[in-house]
């Protein structure tokens, strides 16, 4: 099973708490692919397991590559100010595991049984990796796939969102 992180390397993103989490999976099945720079590129360079594939940037073509090849995004989070990252997570058709400071944000992707929320420490972001091994083939499935698609074009569509916006400082 392969796990995504994509965006700023920061204590604040929960990075170290999810590399102890994958460092004590002892199960080789999983890979842990991050992508992103940032001042604590240094606990990732100091990973010697191989199932730890740190990329550092992308480009966009083969950032989707790696998007595509992958199951579960994980983004422990302690905040979060443009969630764009966990909705592109989401509309990849990815089981997304975040944090707590998340909520109630993405609930509807919760309910789809799409989205956890965890507290970030290693041992719940271990457990809720393990877990999600055990759903793959729901994770996998087109109903699944649809239904998080259609959620996210129904509430998160860049032009309803805009003209939300314009309503609330119409508003004001």
């Amino acid at each position: 099973m392969r796990l995504l992180f994509v965006g700023r390397i920061e204590y604040a993103k929960g990075i170290s708490q999810l590399i102890s989490a994958f460092e004590n999976i002892d199960d080789t099945d999983f890979e842990l692919h991050i992508v992103g720079r940032g001042s604590a590129e240094n606990i990732i360079k100091n990973i010697f397991d191989s199932r730890l594939i740190y990329h550092c940037f992308f480009n966009d073509k083969d950032l989707y590559a790696l998007y595509d090849s992958c199951d579960v995004f994980v983004f422990p989070s302690y905040h979060e100010n443009l969630l764009a990252v966990i909705l592109e997570g989401l509309s990849s058709s990815f089981y997304v595991i975040t944090s707590v400071f998340m909520k109630p944000r993405f609930d509807e992707f919760e309910k789809l049984s799409s989205l956890e929320y965890v507290n970030i420490t290693e041992q719940a972001i271990r457990k809720a990796i393990i877990r999600v091994k055990d759903n793959l083939e729901h994770i996998r499935s087109i109903k699944r796939k649809r239904e998080i698609y259609s959620t996210i074009s129904e509430k998160y569509d860049w032009k309803k969102l805009v003209g939300q916006l314009c309503d609330h400082i119409t508003k004001v």
